[in-house]
């Protein structure tokens, strides 16, 4: 029979009781990361669980990011198992509990607004020391064996021998993801149900916290192909009926997309708005549960050494959504708009397909990346050369700052101090009209101009967390490699056509995800709330002489 538990405002899912059985003694928690092809389990914990209430003792660390973690909140009955566990990486665990092994918990984390599977499993040892902390997920030379079969049928024949073999595994749910994805794109109605099958007996053991996102990305590609799309709302259905009524922010939110998504498709254009209509108030509200705790320390004011000489220092940011080390440095971006006073500080936020797929990416972005010679993230530049190095995690995001702030607050000399740029904006019909005016320049061969199209604020939540990005770079206009200044002094009309630039965004996302497929639906480009920045950069030596920003109004 299934039961449903109210514990801390989630709900929990649980079957398979376990009935007498004791949990004291040591336990170990393994959870799965993502990495090429199926992922890698790291352990995270050992821990000595008791029958009595009160927070698990934890005996061993397994991975660095889990080192001084403490099990702050336990709930367990003979049906599930919630851990919250805090510390440098702080994680939600919930478990199911199975009644053909007791000693092996299947589960999920929750980590910085992501799902990925866990096990807990019964040990005999007090200490990690002997253990290997990470290896490649069970399953993987499957995986790779259905990969390289041709052919529907011979694919769902070998993603059967991998739910045979690791049931219940990460191996397992990527197979059954990769057959339903084939089929959805191919459209083939004969195999869906097989498919469906598989990707049920996948998921079947974890918490609905796993298992519904995947449902839910299915019936999101289900609606993306327009196929099957009765199908897709009983999925939906089902989805809905198995929490009741979902109780957090983001479980609403998830249901609400899925909703807004499929009832315009399947006649329901009333419930289609309605759905809407809620969804846009909860991404609000997430907004502002973000925004309270997203600067994680106090923010002071800048000490600056040269703000009399009307030249705003440029940092430069680039980063990935999808990437759990650039959280510090996003956090400092965003801690020094609110140290420095307005004009002092230009800040860009370019985004890269590193590690992941980002949707905040564009081909300008990487064009500038290339420029500089990054290839990694976060990497940071400061008035055109390589600023400090900023990577790390949450409780790492005041030491980049620090740095940066260090490095910004510096005085600075240039062969170019009397150079002054100017931006003005005005509407057009088809969107904006740019005066761009230089003056007081010596050398002007020497220098380029850049203009670059920013969005302020864009709302995004990839695999590190980070659900509002500020200052993204959008598009350079004109050349992007640069446009020529010929004179001392000079103006410029500049066009800034919104619907030819999304156009072009939309169409660079599409090749992107041919390339490498996006992990969510999410393609972010309202390209609302803009500001146009201009940069003054020396072509030999890359230093930003002199910047300017306007908004677009």
């Amino acid at each position: 029979m299934t039961a449903f538990i109210l514990i801390s405002g989630l709900i929990f899912l649980n079957q398979n009781p376990v009935s007498g059985a004791s949990l004291s003694g040591p336990w170990k928690l393994t959870g799965t990361l993502p990495a090429n092809p199926v992922g890698q389990d790291s352990i995270l914990l050992l821990m000595e669980a008791s029958n009595n209430p009160g927070p698990w003792k934890v005996l061993d660390h397994g991975i660095s990011a889990f080192n001084g973690s403490k099990v702050q909140a336990t709930s367990v009955n003979q049906k599930s198992v919630i851990l919250s566990i805090k510390g440098p990486v702080s994680i939600d665990v919930f478990l199911k509990a199975k009644s053909s092994s007791p000693d092996r918990w299947v589960g999920t984390f929750e980590l910085r607004g992501n799902w990925f599977p866990c096990v807990l499993e019964r040990v005999k040892t007090n200490s990690l020391a002997d253990e290997k902390k990470e290896q490649p997920t069970p399953g993987s030379d499957f995986y790779s064996s259905l990969v390289k079969a041709e052919g529907i049928d011979s694919k769902i024949k070998v993603a059967q021998e991998i739910l045979d073999k690791h049931h219940s595994s990460p191996a397992s749910i990527k197979a059954a993801q990769l057959i339903i994805d084939q089929i959805i794109s191919t459209k083939d109605s004969n195999n869906l149900d097989h498919g469906l099958k598989i990707l049920n007996e996948a998921t079947n053991d974890y918490p609905f916290q796993l298992s519904n996102p995947i449902l839910g990305s299915t019936i999101s590609m289900m609606v993306r192909q327009k196929f099957e799309l009765a199908k897709a709302e009983k999925l939906l259905d089902i989805i809905k009926k198995e929490q009741i009524e979902p109780v957090g922010l983001l479980s609403r939110r998830n249901i609400l997309k899925l909703e807004a998504g499929i009832y315009p498709l399947v006649g329901k254009t009333n419930e289609g708005k309605e759905a809407i209509a809620k969804l846009d108030t909860i991404e609000k509200s997430l907004d502002a549960e973000f925004e309270k705790t997203s600067i994680p320390f106090k923010v002071s004011p800048a000490n600056l050494k040269n703000s009399a000489n009307n030249r705003p220092r440029v940092l430069e940011l680039f980063t990935g959504a999808q990437c759990p080390p650039c959280v510090a440095a996003d956090i400092a971006f965003d801690a020094l708009d609110k140290s420095f006073p307005s004009g002092d500080l230009i800040l860009l936020q370019y985004h890269l397909h590193i590690p992941g797929p980002d949707p905040l990416t564009n081909a300008h972005s990487e064009m500038r990346a290339k420029y500089y010679g990054i290839n990694s993230t976060p990497s940071a530049y400061i008035d055109g050369a390589s600023g400090p190095a900023v990577g790390g995690f949450k409780p790492n995001a005041q030491s980049a700052f620090n740095k940066l702030s260090a490095v910004l607050n510096e005085n600075r000399s240039t062969d170019f101090a009397s150079a002054s740029l100017v931006i003005k904006s005005r509407k057009s019909e088809n969107g904006f009209i740019l005066d761009v005016q230089h003056d007081k320049i010596d050398k002007p061969q020497q220098l380029l101009l850049r203009l670059i199209l920013v969005e302020n604020s864009v709302r995004y939540q990839g695999r590190n967390g980070q659900r509002i990005h500020h200052q993204v770079v959008r598009y350079f206009l004109g050349d992007p490699k640069g446009i020529a200044i010929s004179n001392c002094k000079g103006s410029q009309e500049i066009s800034v056509n919104t619907s030819i630039i999304k156009s072009e965004l939309e169409t660079f996302l599409e090749l992107s995800n041919k390339r490498r497929p996006f992990l969510d639906d999410e393609r972010p480009l309202e390209l609302s709330n803009l500001s146009v920045i201009g940069l003054l950069q020396h072509i030999e030596t890359k230093e930003i002489v002199q910047a300017a920003k306007v908004p677009l109004k």
